[in-house]
């Protein structure tokens, strides 16, 4: 029998036991415990009921806390072994996402050389049949979080997909990382913590996206989960950099459109509580 069914049949005779604890000093008029008689006669036979239904609810508690305890310390090592599994899938995308960045720069006459001195990534420019490419002009990417769903639940955490999108243009030396934020109260926040997603090596091309996941401890039940994106990028080709610092709100109860933006003056107080959280860590 496993732990979850053991910790269920616990809680069935403890209250079991708690019912028949409070019925019976009811039941008969004959009184619990007498004074007068022997040390051993003092307790009439309801007495010792309810000493043994006593001691009986001590130890079904006192082994309820360790099966719960136990089932605490397995959700962990499961929710462990997941975030590694996430971690090495990342990275089989991160490998999958230089080959197709390699084979969409070779479109252009670009290369990407990997520097043996300082185990950096270059961009180099060829110049074939004397023609050169401009990637100065153009439109600025528009880097950021363009829709949140969530994909599964187990029984430690839920699993929230974040699709990231550069519009406009592709973006590269991308770093950024996504502080999850919930709602505990109407204008009350809490930090739940950071997820680093990101490196300098990534590129993201024109209209394309990348999709990562972020698990979140099923203990969080709250309706409104914020994300607060914070770092920076480039607009590829070029040296022109631009800062990430944008929330957005996901409710995980919406049957539809659970992704979008706060108004500006519940920003106004989450930013405010960002603010604060910084200044005490």
């Amino acid at each position: 029998m496993d732990l979850e069914n053991q910790n269920f049949i616990l809680q069935v005779i403890i209250l079991i036991i708690q019912f028949f604890i409070v019925l019976i000093p009811f039941l008969g008029s004959k009184a619990l415990y007498d004074r007068r008689k022997r040390p051993l006669n003092r307790f009439s036979f309801r007495g010792y009921m309810l000493l043994i239904l006593g001691i009986l609810l001590i130890i079904c508690t006192c082994l309820q806390i360790k099966i719960t305890n136990k089932i605490s310390f397995q959700n962990e090592v499961q929710l462990n072994k997941k975030l590694e599994r996430r971690d090495s899938i990342n990275q089989r995308e991160n490998k999958k996402n230089d080959i197709a960045t390699k084979e969409a720069l070779a479109k252009y006459n670009l290369e990407i050389q990997d520097s043996l001195n300082n185990a950096q990534i270059r961009i180099r420019k060829i110049i074939k049949d004397s023609a050169k490419i401009n990637v100065m002009n153009g439109d600025d990417p528009d880097f950021g979080i363009c829709d949140i769903k969530k994909i599964k639940d187990t029984l430690s955490s839920k699993s929230v997909e974040i699709k990231i999108c550069s519009n406009d243009a592709a973006s590269e030396k991308i770093t950024f990382a996504i502080d999850v934020i919930v709602e505990v109260s109407p204008g009350k926040y809490q930090y739940i913590g950071k997820n680093v997603l990101s490196n300098k090596n990534i590129f993201v091309g024109k209209n394309k996206s990348m999709s990562p996941e972020i698990l979140i401890p099923n203990k969080i039940t709250n309706q409104l989960i914020l994300f607060h994106m914070v770092g920076e990028y480039t607009k590829f080709g070029t040296k022109k950099k631009f800062n990430l610092d944008r929330l957005y709100c996901f409710n995980q109860y919406a049957p539809t459109k659970p992704y979008g933006y706060l108004f500006p003056d519940k920003e106004e107080q989450v930013r405010e509580f960002i603010k604060t959280s910084h200044n005490r860590r």
